[in-house]
């Protein structure tokens, strides 16, 4: 079987039916649209059978995840970032008995903009990440701006709205204030539920702290997950024996980053602006 050629866009079905119906002809069309005559008959020859400008729904190969299976993909990777396709397929085989491959795990994930990894001085930004090490594990908050780090707060069960609000009760005008970002900042994080639950909007607001807009399939544009990197980084280095050596050494190595990395990082937004429109959303080298 020949291999399958690239399929056109629809705007472009348009412009050539469009053309059709006015009058012109197929040779006149590709020479002004710049492909093959083949092509420009293809397209005209499908609408002249279907009536359709684009794909008739319900061909190609049928789906192999219900909405369910994709749910839980999507959740057991939020839960844990690091975690890879190949332990979510085999987790979603021994859970609910739907036997995938890991490649249609990372489509799953693709299409609610969770990438894999290669993973302002006015505008903190946060996440819930969990740090691994010497066989245990401690889930962290932080943030940071152009400045510096603010506040690192370890996590003590599942993350809910009413523990995110918390969290940003006790720390993030505390690291304002330590950061020197005045009343004007601009806080950002991802559209994580816990983060738009409406204790947390609620208390966002009677606070007056303005929130950046962010997209829901941008996960290389957030500067913070390369901050864990370099954490995490800092942490190989270490031989821990307990949990309590892991916050300890966290805290420490967390206090030690310095404000050329956040320098870096926050000016690296432009870079990851043009890079996203470059790639018209698909994945960036971030």
């Amino acid at each position: 079987m020949a291999p399958k050629t690239k399929e056109h866009s629809l705007e472009f079905r348009e412009l050539v039916i469009k053309r059709f119906q006015n009058g012109d002809s197929e040779y006149d069309i590709a020479k002004d649209l710049i492909c093959s005559r083949n092509t420009i008959h293809s397209i005209i020859a499908k609408y002249k059978k279907t009536k359709c400008i684009g794909n008739i729904f319900g061909r190609g190969r049928k789906r192999k995840t219900t909405s369910r299976v994709d749910q839980s993909i999507q959740r057991k990777i939020k839960q844990d970032r690091r975690k890879s396709a190949s332990s979510v397929r085999l987790e979603i085989e021994k859970e609910l008995g739907v036997i995938i491959s890991s490649q249609t795990v990372r489509r799953r994930l693709h299409e609610v903009g969770l990438y894999g990894r290669t993973a302002q001085e006015y505008d903190p930004v946060c996440t819930v990440p969990t740090v691994k090490h010497g066989g245990g594990n401690v889930k962290v908050w932080g943030c940071f701006a152009w400045n510096g780090v603010g506040n690192l707060v370890f996590i003590n069960g599942n993350m809910t709205g009413e523990m995110y609000k918390d969290i940003l009760k006790d720390n993030l005008i505390q690291s304002a204030t330590k950061l020197n970002l005045g009343n004007e900042m601009l806080f950002q994080h991802d559209n994580d539920p816990k983060h738009t639950a409406r204790i947390v909007k609620n208390w966002l607001d009677n606070q007056g702290i303005k929130r950046l807009i962010w997209s829901p399939f941008s996960p290389d544009m957030n500067p913070i997950e390369h901050l864990w990197d370099e954490l995490e980084r800092r942490m190989k280095k270490h031989q821990l024996k307990n949990e309590n050596e892991l916050r300890d050494i966290l805290q420490a190595e967390w206090e030690g980053i310095g404000q050329n990395i956040t320098n870096k990082l926050v000016e690296s937004v432009p870079s990851r602006l043009y890079e996203c429109l470059r790639m018209k959303g698909h994945p960036t080298r971030y």
